[in-house]
């Protein structure tokens, strides 16, 4: 998972609030944000749900 830049996210707000665009979509700068929050509960499932030997083993998200 990569890392992103909080404060990259809160100036990209700034602009798009000031433009009158929208926070959220595809191209909102809340979309880094939500995708980030996405993965980690999805990988915080595949943990509670298999062990390392499981997910070595071929068990893993598509």
């Amino acid at each position: 998972m990569s890392e992103f830049d909080f404060e990259n996210i809160k100036n990209k707000a700034i602009e798009q609030l000031k433009a009158g665009k929208p926070l959220l979509g595809k191209d909102g700068a809340f979309a880094p944000l939500l995708e980030s929050i996405l993965n980690a509960a999805l990988e915080g499932e595949m943990d509670a749900h298999l062990n390392d030997e499981e997910r070595l083993s071929g068990n893993r998200r598509n």
